[in-house]
């Protein structure tokens, strides 16, 4: 059996996402790296946890972007916010970093940041999901 992110689950996440950014006129490039950056941490958080695998490498330089009403893979022309195979703890902190700084541009409240931590990784993580491989059911039940 092939574990994936549940259709529940990513519904749920788009729907929060949908709520949250038009209340902060977020624009888009700002949502598009915080969507890449959010979901990094969180590829790191369950790569080391070891509940995901890779199948095989990302390309070079991908970034994700929201597109009409789906999460799509680009290679980023210039951005040094992008996602890797192979994650160095300075790269990660950083992303971690630039995450926080642009949620208190923004003014989000806790419950919003906690919501964008689970509903970004979501889009994110199922957006790249033919170079991954869950070990574990995907841990976003609490959105489907």
């Amino acid at each position: 059996m092939t574990r994936q992110i549940s259709p529940e689950a990513l519904n749920m996440a788009w729907k929060m996402v949908r709520t949250i950014f038009p209340q902060h006129d977020a624009p888009s490039k700002e949502r598009n790296a915080l969507l890449t950056a959010v979901t990094k941490v969180a590829l790191d958080d369950l790569l080391s946890s070891g509940k995901l695998a890779w199948k095989k490498t990302l390309p070079a330089r991908t970034i994700l972007v929201f597109e009409d009403q789906e999460v799509q893979t680009k290679l980023a022309e210039k951005s040094r916010l992008v996602l890797q195979s192979d994650e160095s703890p300075a790269e990660i902190e950083r992303a971690a970093q630039w995450t926080e700084a642009l949620f208190d541009k923004w003014n989000l409240t806790e419950e919003e940041r906690a919501t964008l931590y689970t509903a970004l990784p979501c889009l994110g993580l199922h957006a790249i999901r033919d170079y991954l491989r869950w070990k574990e059911d995907p841990p976003f039940p609490e959105l489907g």
